[in-house]
């Protein structure tokens, strides 16, 4: 059994009865964010990066506003079970599990309550499954991520195959990502649908990155956590989007204080 695993086990038995947010906190701790300063003799990507549309992949708009759609894609919410498989298969996500089976639980729960559909359902079911996300899921994307990028093999590929089952998950209820490319200015316009543009900063939760290179000022280092879109009809009968913020780290300075890249 490697290192990892057992410490993994045996913090597991030491701590058994934390709640769900200890254990998030952990996924969020264990692999932080080193705050350094610039390499040296590397050059950022500072070329203004032309905005285009070629990332966005227009889709079928979700429509919920009758019993039968809305009956489908509860059953697309609640099938969770590809990544509950990839948790049991791997002692280092069975202690997770249950915080999956409470986001299906918490989703079942809020939803089973629509009874009537009209105008406004399908914005109202956007909104709420964005909050569930945020809340249960995006921490275990982000904790993967970081997992992936881990010095030990095993781990490296569960938390790979963790964060493709999630991604994958999300997709199929329409939560689709938004590939932005690391190198770029938190500052550059982004095309998110035929007729929006907004800036980068504007979809990003953002982490800071020590830095005293000016060059270096708002450049994305890294991108822990990609946008991701929901094109839905309104209550106008018009196609509208929702989005889930995405997590970067940005170069800035004074970052122990307070880093000035958003000034």
């Amino acid at each position: 059994m490697s290192l990892l695993v057992e410490h993994l086990r045996n913090q597991y038995v030491a701590y058994k009865s934390w709640n769900r947010a200890v254990v998030l906190k952990r996924l969020r701790e264990r692999y932080p964010v080193l705050v350094k300063k610039a390499p040296e003799g590397l050059v950022p990507l500072l070329k203004k990066q032309p905005v285009s549309a070629d990332n966005f992949v227009q889709s079928v708009p979700l429509d919920l506003r009758d019993r039968e759609h809305f009956a489908e894609y509860m059953a697309k919410v609640k099938h969770i079970d590809p990544i509950l498989q990839v948790l049991r298969e791997n002692t280092m996500g069975k202690e997770y599990i249950k915080y999956i089976e409470n986001y299906r639980e918490r989703v079942s729960k809020v939803l089973d309550k629509i009874k009537e559909f009209d105008e406004e359902t399908t914005e109202n079911v956007v909104d709420t499954i964005l909050g569930l996300i945020r809340k249960y899921l995006v921490n275990f994307i982000i904790g993967a991520y970081r997992g992936m990028r881990g010095s030990e093999e095993e781990s490296r590929a569960f938390y790979g195959r963790l964060h493709r089952a999630i991604e994958a998950y999300l997709e199929q209820i329409y939560v689709k990502a938004h590939p932005v490319r690391e190198g770029r200015s938190i500052r550059e316009m982004e095309v998110v649908n035929d007729d929006r543009k907004v800036e980068l900063i504007e979809i990003f939760k953002i982490l800071k990155k020590e830095t005293q290179e000016e060059q270096w000022f708002n450049i994305i280092d890294e991108i822990e956590l990609q946008p991701h879109f929901v094109t839905y009809i309104d209550g106008d009968d018009e196609c509208e989007l929702a989005f889930l913020e995405g997590q970067c780290v940005v170069w800035g300075a004074n970052c122990q204080a307070k880093c000035n890249f958003l000034e």
